[in-house]
């Protein structure tokens, strides 16, 4: 009788194994590049690679049609000291997106009818996490100067008083 109850912990201990074998696999490749150097980033000539933009304070009724701007605010990011033997170079601004318009969605509580308006030297939309193709300088001691424009737009056709905020992470990718 006692040969029977090890019998059965066992033949189950084994159908666990068989179960194990039969699981289904995949693979993960992780890549990467080794630089020398990597860029030094400095926001509006701060020194710092992190730097708060002011959009200033605007008036909620300013923005009482769809597609109202506030006045652009200009910025510069810099970079210096980037790793020479690429040929260009990714820039991308990381953050959420307004669905609806591409634009970078605020955080001030719910959909208040807002977002940031990002925008290159051209006029160009910025649209979050989306690369922008830079050329690689000819030597690793030039500055790459970047001019973007930030503003409010109005999504809604109204605007919920209070503050709002939108940060985002800045990234450079080498190639």
């Amino acid at each position: 009788m006692n040969k029977k109850i090890i019998a059965i912990p066992l033949s189950i201990l084994l159908t666990l194994g068989l179960m194990e074998t039969a699981s289904a696999t995949g693979t993960v490749n992780f890549k990467g590049n080794l630089a020398g150097s990597v860029c030094t980033i400095d926001v509006n000539n701060t020194g710092q690679d992190s730097s708060n933009i002011d959009l200033g304070t605007i008036e909620a009724n300013t923005l009482s049609t769809v597609g109202a701007t506030s006045p652009a605010v200009n910025f510069k990011v810099n970079m210096t000291g980037c790793p020479s033997g690429y040929s260009s170079f990714q820039f991308q601004f990381s953050g959420d997106e307004y669905a609806s318009t591409g634009d970078f969605a605020v955080s001030h509580g719910e959909d208040d009818g807002i977002v940031i308006e990002l925008k290159d030297s051209n006029g160009s939309q910025i649209s979050p996490n989306t690369p922008i193709q830079v050329a690689a300088p000819a030597s690793s001691d030039a500055k790459i100067e970047l001019p973007f424009t930030a503003n409010i737009r109005s999504t809604k056709g109204e605007a919920a008083v209070g503050q709002f905020v939108m940060a985002t992470n800045i990234s450079v990718l080498y190639e």
